[in-house]
């Protein structure tokens, strides 16, 4: 997704669905896999855990969830443009319909002075969005 132009932050909303049995998406700024980090509040229900991230994640619905349904995810990069580090804060759910559903609140770290200049969307464990799954980014001033 290329980014907005003339804005102070952007917000990424993601309803998706992964076609195998992974709820991971991995968010990258400019196709970043280092310099990122992150800590993890997640619920699913049942019990709650607190884990660090060296990647950020984006909870979808995986391939074994009730038919036809779609995680949600808003991801807030605050000051986009300055050359500083961008902290980057994270709300998002693999929706299930069922007893066990995880959510997650994270704040993250992107520790690099560029620009946000586009933002790549990245299935884990070999998994494709299925069809139905959008993104849209917006900009904020």
């Amino acid at each position: 997704i290329s980014r907005p132009q003339d804005y102070t932050d952007l917000i990424l909303v993601l309803s998706g669905r992964n076609s195998v049995n992974s709820s991971a998406f991995e968010i990258r700024p400019n196709s970043a896999t280092t310099n990122l980090s992150g800590i993890r509040l997640t619920g699913n229900g049942s019990s709650v855990s607190s884990t660090s991230n060296t990647i950020i994640l984006a909870y979808v619905s995986p391939s074994t969830a009730t038919t036809n349904t779609f995680g949600n995810t808003q991801v807030y990069f605050s000051n986009y443009t300055a050359s500083v580090a961008k902290s980057i804060s994270i709300e998002t759910s693999n929706e299930n319909n069922g007893t066990t559903n995880d959510n997650a609140i994270i704040a993250a770290l992107w520790n690099d002075t560029t620009a946000v200049s586009s933002i790549e969307i990245v299935a884990l464990a070999s998994g494709n969005a299925v069809a139905g799954t959008v993104a849209s980014l917006y900009g904020i001033s």
